[in-house]
């Protein structure tokens, strides 16, 4: 399971993202990773990061990593469909 710190660090980052959204997130064990889902201005967008990424990387370094793989960027782009986040970026 996802040390809850980094969990809290990805519910900072997409709350910054996406000001005053409603968001939920829930552990999937079939697929050892984290999904939340975030409601913003009529819109769903859903990401699945993986228990790999959350390795990778320490609680410091989660948002900036999410940065620079433009998550948010591409969550706005793609509405409705699974972004998923592994180790080195994105799928």
């Amino acid at each position: 399971m996802v040390e809850q710190d980094k969990i809290d660090a990805v519910r900072r980052y997409l709350q910054e993202e996406f000001p005053g959204c409603d968001l939920e997130d829930r552990y999937q064990a079939a697929s050892s990773s984290q999904d939340f889902r975030v409601t913003h201005q009529g819109a769903t967008y859903e990401t699945r990061i993986s228990e790999e990424f959350f390795a990778a990387h320490d609680v410091a370094r989660v948002g900036g990593a999410l940065i620079g793989f433009l998550l948010a960027e591409h969550l706005r782009d793609l509405p409705d469909t699974l972004v998923i986040v592994g180790k080195t970026g994105l799928s």
